[in-house]
């Protein structure tokens, strides 16, 4: 199977995926200090949409999630990594699939954006019904819990990855590049696994609660609203907004340097 097309492919998802994190990272910064909403990546990227030649970028910007989330697919389904089929292979796998998801929602977003009539609503609401629909079969504290302890096992790993330098184990760099990957990979992965965190906390909060079913899928909003009610929230978030910044980068040094194992497949 020939797969040379793939690699500038799957690069440039994980550009594209910087993009939108670095984009995220600049409003949390500017509006850390201003009275208003927390953003989130479809904020990000309505806010490239109205850039001067805002639909280039989409068309380019969607070009690379579709790349990010074909790349995930064949990690997931292919284990181009070799995480194998024990428990934490098959963990981290489910987690690649649920990533391709994600991205396959936002690759819907911008597409929507493109569209003729767009609106910033469209894909959130088939995400929602989806929730709702596995919330009535299975019931919502299933469904709660499994979400809190996804959230908090995501942000675990993050910071595992990030404590053991397991994101050195996917890089082709030499040590002077390395010298730069290492703080910026350290902090990068801390503030998306702290992300994660907080919203697992947010979820088990609203169980203890008394809550009876999600009325939403927390997101990286939500995260940043935390932070941002707070004591010292403008601060804490505007530093949220600098990890974010570095997990951007950190999405662009795998752009450049991340091992793309499809040779074989």
């Amino acid at each position: 199977m020939k797969t040379s097309w793939f690699k500038p492919a799957a690069r440039a998802g994980y550009a594209a995926r910087g993009v939108i994190y670095g984009t995220v990272a600049v409003l949390t910064m500017v509006t850390a200090f201003l009275a208003g909403a927390s953003d989130g990546p479809k904020d990000a990227i309505s806010t490239i949409a109205r850039q001067p030649f805002g639909k280039i970028l989409l068309v380019l910007l969607l070009a690379g999630l579709l790349g990010y989330v074909a790349w995930r697919l064949i990690q997931s389904l292919l284990d181009t990594d070799d995480h194998g089929w024990g428990v934490k292979g098959l963990a981290i796998r489910l987690g690649l699939l649920a990533s391709a998801g994600t991205y396959s929602v936002l690759s819907l977003f911008v597409l929507a954006l493109l569209g003729p009539g767009s609106s910033d609503g469209g894909s959130g609401g088939a995400v929602q019904a989806a929730l709702d629909w596995v919330t009535g079969v299975l019931g919502a504290w299933p469904v709660f819990l499994a979400m809190g302890f996804a959230f908090l096992g995501i942000g675990g790993a993050h910071f595992w990855k990030a404590i053991k330098g397991k994101y050195e184990d996917h890089l082709e760099a030499d040590a002077a590049a390395m010298a730069l990957i290492h703080p910026i990979s350290v902090t990068g992965l801390s503030a998306r696994g702290l992300v994660f965190v907080i919203l697992a906390f947010l979820i088990f909060s609203q169980i203890v609660s008394g809550v009876r079913s999600p009325q939403s899928k927390p997101g990286l909003e939500d995260a940043l609203t935390f932070l941002q009610d707070m004591p010292f929230g403008s601060a804490l978030m505007f530093l949220m907004g600098a990890g974010l910044g570095a997990f951007a980068l950190y999405s662009f040094t795998l752009a450049r340097w991340r091992r793309i194992n499809i040779d074989d497949i």
